[in-house]
């Protein structure tokens, strides 16, 4: 891929989403409108597609043509992918018309779901063939990170891997190398798995609500279960999937018939496009049907026993305890995991090569918490093997042979080397939230490892041991990770409501503040570099540590910010601090830095949260110098090149303290204005009001007149005071007692 545009043909959902994912990735896009496209076509295809996009200001990468236009102007792209109409007559006709307007190094990629790759490239030139292959892309494209590559035969390996490696570095896409079968592999196995809940489900006369219930989370998937899918997708659709799958070979056995259905099919009640199918929503009730009676009935979705007993377990221990329940529902589960594993597991060498794609695919693409083999691992890679070894199919051949378990070291999919590569001999120390490791190019690496990475004031006291040893040994810098799906969800919001129900909050508070305070200006300062790698949420303590770094390395897909104000509280970490900091430091008018400062205040006291890393250079949180790495497996290596350059080159610069003018009560009086404003009007309560006044009060440097000189320790003082303040109110107090026992936000 030496030429950065690329062109896409076909200006649907999955055409427009596609675009914008490449445009996101800084790459220049034409994007062409297929059959009759008027100009006002053109430009409502371009509107559609630039909404789609993180920075608006990316716009110009963005070329709308007709299909006319495109083939009188010449190919000036590496790589062409076609995404019309999901049929099979259409696509070869363009393919054939393609064919004598490409340049012979064009590689040709349909974006396909369902149709094969060889039946697709039946007609095209022996020369076409040996660049054609399928790009099979997730909806929505912008977000999921997987893609699967379905080569044709005729395409050699090095150009198959050459675009898997730009995909993967270039575009920040997760990829794995299908097959050319049946629904490829995530959807495959994903059908199957479905398809057998219901089936078997229908078999007890078990109503959609209550196989949906079983389904979701408890077994590692999203919320949505098989029924509610169906209807989201279209039960039209399924049926056409259905057919395909019955009609392979590879496959038909695991798709016997079922009749349950029938009734919704004739009556054209095919899902959400027509209002109803399994489910229907009327007057605010929700009701699924009944196949027993042929009917419509209120439903909610049932709790059962064993539900209570795997929400007292982690994800990762819900497997074992769903294969050893002697209930109906929980063996239901349990066959539900035994039977997809089989299948999987005969999906190994005929739709991908390796175990770890198809559970890369499920994960990837479909979302899972785990895929086929991890889950396989958790049950017991034995205890499954005997069970399936002793049912009436035969194991696959691979399997048989194979010696588990499946992720003997490490449950990571990532294609890179991961924190699993480093040996317990690289481990310098370790507590109960964290691990700090010795990289080989004599780097350290801090480990978050505490559920959700949660900041406590265990972890607290280990970053404060590891940047001890950064300041003392010879390490060229350190990095702050986490291996988990999201940095940080902030601090231990448990140990403030304990401290509460202890009535040892202003203890608490000192606490966590010296050692809070103290760690990240120790991280500020720190005469070596010290990168934060980011990815998921990055929120409250966890995005204070990140501010203070010497640089961030983040995921397009970055979700930071300060939600304090959402329990009664500010940020108590310096994050205002730094935030503010930056602004007055920087260089600009009085009335620029007023509204620099106003917007800051908007974003802390919303409590908002960025989309992703663009949108968080845009409300401040990334700074210019931060780096966005396309594809989030690679931060820890990025971070640690990083580190490796500094040290070799002598680039880092630390930072020293500085004082500098502040807006104070000019600024305080604004703030005041729009907060009374706020209240009047009813949108905030009189809690609300003192918490937003706090936030505006740090902002301001404190009760000081305009343009006193004031430092990052007069700003730690009003931080400090106003958040001790806000934590000792009863109507914080309530919130923070409300959010832990129930999850969700106290307007009080």
């Amino acid at each position: 891929m030496n030429k950065p545009k690329l062109t896409i043909i076909g200006c649907g959902f999955m055409g427009k989403q596609i675009a914008a994912s490449f445009i996101n990735a800084g790459l220049e896009v034409c994007l062409v409108k297929y059959g009759p496209a008027s100009s006002q076509d053109l430009a409502q295809v371009q509107a559609a597609c630039q909404k789609l996009l993180a920075d608006p200001a990316e716009a110009s990468a963005l070329t709308v043509v007709s299909y006319k236009d495109y083939r009188q102007q010449g190919q000036t792209s590496g790589l062409v992918i076609e995404s019309i109409i999901e049929d099979q007559a259409a696509k070869q006709a363009l393919f054939a018309d393609l064919g004598q307007v490409l340049a012979s190094e064009v590689l040709l990629a349909t974006n396909t779901s369902s149709l094969s790759i060889q039946a697709l490239a039946e007609k095209l030139s022996p020369e076409l063939k040996q660049n054609f292959l399928g790009l099979h892309f997730f909806a929505p494209v912008t977000s999921n990170p997987l893609v699967e590559v379905i080569p044709h035969p005729d395409l050699a390996d090095e150009k198959v891997q050459a675009l898997c490696q730009w995909l993967s570095h270039r575009v920040g896409k997760k990829y794995i190398i299908a097959q050319d079968v049946t629904g490829f592999v995530a959807n495959r196995i994903a059908f199957y798995s479905n398809y057998d809940i219901m089936c078997r489900a229908e078999a007890k006369h078990w109503l959609p609500s209550q196989s949906d219930a079983l389904s979701g989370k408890y077994i590692g998937r999203t919320k949505m279960g098989p029924y509610r899918l169906v209807d989201y997708t279209g039960l039209d659709l399924f049926e056409q999937a259905l057919a395909n799958y019955q009609a392979d070979p590879t496959c038909q056995d695991f798709f016997p018939s079922r009749s349950a259905h029938q009734p919704l099919l004739e009556a054209g009640f095919y899902g959400d496009k027509v209002g109803q199918g399994y489910y229907k929503k009327d007057q605010g009730k929700r009701y699924h049907f009944n196949f027993q009676k042929q009917t419509y009935e209120e439903t909610s979705f049932p709790r059962f026993a064993i539900m209570d007993e795997l929400d007292r377990l982690a994800s990762s221990d819900r497997f074992k305890a769903i294969l050893d329940a002697e209930d109906p529902y929980g063996q239901f589960m349990a066959q539900t995991l035994i039977k997809l594993l089989y299948f999987a597991a005969q999906n190994v060498g005929l739709a991908c090569q390796s175990y770890q794609d198809i559970d890369r695919a499920m994960v990837w693409g479909y979302q899972w918490t785990y895929g086929p083999f991890q889950i396989w691992d958790m049950m017991g890679f034995d205890r499954v093997k005997d069970l399936l070894a002793a049912s009436d199919k035969p194991l696959p051949d691979w399997l048989t042979r194979f010696q588990g378990p499946f992720y003997p070291d490490s449950k990571s999919l990532a294609r890179h080397q991961s924190l699993s590569a480093y040996s317990t001999d690289q481990i310098l120390d370790q507590g109960p939230d964290f691990i700090l490791y010795q990289a080989p190019q004599d780097a350290l690496i801090f480990s978050l490892e505490a559920s959700h990475s949660v900041i406590s004031l265990d972890l607290l006291k280990g970053l404060d041991q590891a940047l001890d040893r950064l300041a003392e040994g010879s390490h060229k810098g350190l990095v702050i990770y986490s291996p988990q799906k999201h940095f940080s969800r902030g601090y231990d919001i448990k140990a403030f409501e304990a401290s509460i129900a202890q009535d040892r909050v202003q203890e608490a508070c000192q606490i966590s503040f010296a050692l809070g305070h103290r760690i990240i200006q120790r991280i500020k300062y720190s005469q070596k570099p010290i990168a934060v790698a980011c990815r998921g949420y990055c929120l409250g303590a966890g995005a204070e540590l990140a501010l203070h770094a010497s640089k961030i390395f983040a995921s397009p897909q970055l979700q930071i910010g300060l939600p304090e104000a959402n329990l009664g509280l500010i940020p108590g970490a310096g994050g205002l601090v730094e935030l503010a900091e930056r602004i007055y430091t920087e260089e600009m008018s009085r009335m620029e830095r007023k509204e620099r400062l106003l917007a800051c205040f908007e974003t802390v006291a919303y409590g908002k949260i960025s989309a992703h890393a663009k949108e968080a250079l845009r409300l401040g949180y990334l700074r210019q110098e931060d780096v966005i790495v396309p594809n989030e497996d690679y931060l820890l290596e990025a971070s640690l090149d990083w580190l490796t350059f500094q040290a070799h080159y002598q680039t880092f610069r630390p930072q020293f303290p500085q004082s500098y003018p502040v807006l104070g009560k000019e600024f305080m009086a604004l703030v005041m204005g729009t907060t009374q404003n706020w209240r009047q009007g009813l949108f905030i309560s009189d809690h609300d009001k003192v918490l937003a006044d706090g936030i505006g009060q740090v902002l301001a440097g404190g009760d000081v007149a305009m343009g006193i000189q004031v430092n990052r320790e007069d700003l730690f003082q009003v931080e400090k005071t106003v958040f001790s303040q806000l934590l000792s109110s009863q109507k914080t107090q309530e919130r923070i007692q409300h959010f832990v026992k129930h999850k969700t936000i106290l307007h009080n």
